[in-house]
């Protein structure tokens, strides 16, 4: 007994109407937009900023908050400034928690 998967001239029959298709494509392409940033690895890292809009972050700050942190045994990966704000980057998150706790005792150390 031989089973054939087309019928009539060698096309497959769609037992399903078009919308219903679509629909289903629709869903996994929203789907799949919803799930990309899962596909990017972690980030870690720590941003500093004035405690007020008058008080802002500039390389020499930020600078001074990079050997502050290299003093103490914190090695970062980069540094950059955004605007108003730094952003120090970190390999792990233990680096970064440990960055993070340090920098909440330095910040009170400076104002």
């Amino acid at each position: 007994m031989a089973f054939s998967i087309t019928e009539g001239k060698g096309s497959m029959l769609n037992k399903y109407p078009l919308w219903k298709n679509a629909l289903i494509v629709l869903i996994l392409l929203i789907g799949g937009l919803y799930a990309a940033p899962n596909l990017y690895p972690d980030d870690y890292a720590v941003q500093i900023s004035g405690s007020r809009a008058a008080y802002t972050v500039d390389q020499q700050m930020l600078n001074r908050v990079t050997k502050q942190l290299q003093a103490e045994g914190l090695v970062s990966k980069t540094s950059e400034l955004n605007g108003a704000s730094g952003l120090i980057r970190f390999t792990d998150s233990a680096t970064q928690l440990e960055a993070k706790k340090r920098l909440a005792v330095f910040s009170v150390i400076t104002t």
